[in-house]
């Protein structure tokens, strides 16, 4: 933005808190706006990373996968408690889960489409200014490198909830690309799935043209270039542009610093930390915990069988945890990546296990035999005593990539772009086991919009699941 005049708020600057992409009104006093490189970096920290302590906006999400399941039939009595009723409209699929149950938990749809596209206006913001602040090129080229990386992965994950599959239909409306700071007069319509995912890319490739001019950096909670490299290959990887996908994966391994050896392992160990090497950065709040809170939900038999002899990620990922319910001690193994212990930690990262697993996947799609060299390397980062295989296949890959990014990278995006399967399982009611299916292909893999986004934006249209009817136990 040429010749900004620097008088307002940087609320004001920003503009930022959304109501289905329609910003609040700006509001000028004598109030300073940052002016630096070194300013606009540090409203990027507050405005448009996501950090440990910001509501909750994917929990709800991990209540939607299969791999949870209920711990009803261990614990009957958690039945009447309200952290695990307050799940039951996302556990079973409900298309007006927001509006009801999980509402009351403050970890609605709602608050998790405001809070993206709060972070969205934080970028934009940094994006819009940065050229022109006071500071060397440098630091204004890595601070527009990260506000670019991090409006992309916000977007992503808008488009993967509340967009179809690009696999699917990518002409179909995906969320509404707001790409400058500033208040907008008129509703903003819905953009293409694709347009959607086109901007990510477009985003991704311009950071890393940026952070390609400088060093690396890492352990200092900033995202940097081989951060990028990996979440524009995992956008590649849903737009099943295979071999870029394997050009951005490998790119990411050259820069990185090879995959942590857990096959020493034993017990718990926390891997969203930077004291695992394969980490290139951390980044936002740990929301698988939210669910599996008090053991209301664990992880499934399903995914926990999948962990074979010496597989040592049984040992690294999850930890046993004990609870008081109708007045009796239980204890399950819940999934801890990070470190738990340390309220504050921040929960998620992206790290080098999942480029191995990116680019294995594009190769296996391909037909290359190039995909078994990568998952015998991550396996034997991952198994005590493993013996490489001659080959893989698709669903080997795909398996591996349950089990390495469980409860890390939502597994409810993975289940959209490959097949929406049928899930079918028990939720708990009083003394009553109770059954409930999502169908292949069900609406419901496309969540519908929060009402309060279209109340805001009366250009936004509905999603079909919204109409798709209450979902009953048998059915």
């Amino acid at each position: 933005m040429k010749n900004i005049i620097y008088r307002i708020t940087v609320a004001a600057c920003c503009a930022i808190m959304l109501a289905g992409c329609n910003f609040l009104e700006e509001r000028s006093n004598d109030e300073m706006i940052p002016r630096t490189a070194e300013d606009l970096s540090e409203l990027l920290a507050g405005r448009g990373y996501p950090w440990g302590n910001e509501s909750s906006m994917l929990s709800y999400v991990y209540a939607l996968c299969d791999n949870v399941q209920s711990f009803h039939t261990v614990a009957p009595a958690v039945t009447g408690i309200a952290g695990y009723q307050n799940f039951y409209s996302a556990f079973t699929w409900q298309p007006d889960m927001y509006e009801v149950d999980v509402k009351a938990t403050g970890m609605s749809n709602g608050s998790s489409y405001n809070t993206y596209y709060l972070r969205i206006g934080g970028c934009n913001a940094v994006i819009d200014l940065i050229d022109d602040s006071i500071g060397d090129r440098a630091m204004k080229d890595i601070v527009k490198a990260r506000a670019l990386t991090l409006r992309a992965m916000h977007y992503f994950f808008l488009v993967n909830l509340y967009g179809k599959p690009y696999n699917v239909d990518k002409a179909s409306p995906g969320v509404p690309l707001k790409l400058a700071m500033g208040v907008d007069p008129d509703p903003i319509p819905r953009n293409t799935v694709e347009e959607v995912y086109d901007q990510i890319v477009a985003d991704l490739l311009q950071a890393i043209e940026l952070f390609e001019k400088h060093g690396i950096t890492r352990n200092d909670f900033h995202v940097n270039l081989p951060a990028a490299y990996i979440l524009l290959s995992r956008t590649y990887l849903f737009m099943e542009r295979w071999e870029e996908c394997v050009a951005a994966a490998t790119k990411a391994i050259q820069l990185g610093r090879g995959l942590g050896d857990m096959t020493g392992l034993t017990a718990w160990m926390p891997i969203a930390t930077y004291n695992f090497p394969e980490t290139e950065w951390l980044y936002g709040r740990a929301e698988y915990t939210l669910v599996m809170n008090q053991l209301y939900f664990v992880p499934s038999e399903e995914l926990l069988a999948m962990y074979g002899t010496g597989d040592t990620r049984r040992n690294a990922f999850f930890k046993r945890q004990t609870a008081t319910i109708g007045g009796q001690s239980y204890g399950a193994d819940i999934c801890f990546k990070f470190d738990n212990l340390t309220s504050a930690s921040l929960g998620n990262s992206i790290r080098m296990g999942e480029a191995y697993l990116n680019r294995a996947e594009a190769y296996a799609r391909l037909n290359d035999a190039k995909a078994t060299a990568d998952i015998n390397e991550l396996r034997s980062k991952r198994i005590a005593g493993y013996v490489p295989v001659a080959s893989v296949t698709l669903e080997d890959v795909l398996a591996e990539r349950r089990k390495e990014l469980c409860f890390e990278l939502p597994r409810w995006f993975d289940l959209r772009r490959t097949g929406m399967p049928s899930i079918t399982r028990a939720w708990g009611s009083g003394t009553t086991t109770e059954m409930y299916t999502l169908r292949q292909n069900d609406p419901m893999y496309t969540l519908p919009i929060p009402p309060e986004a279209i109340t805001a934006n009366k250009a936004l249209e509905q999603n079909e699941s919204r109409l798709s009817g209450t979902r009953n136990p048998g059915v």
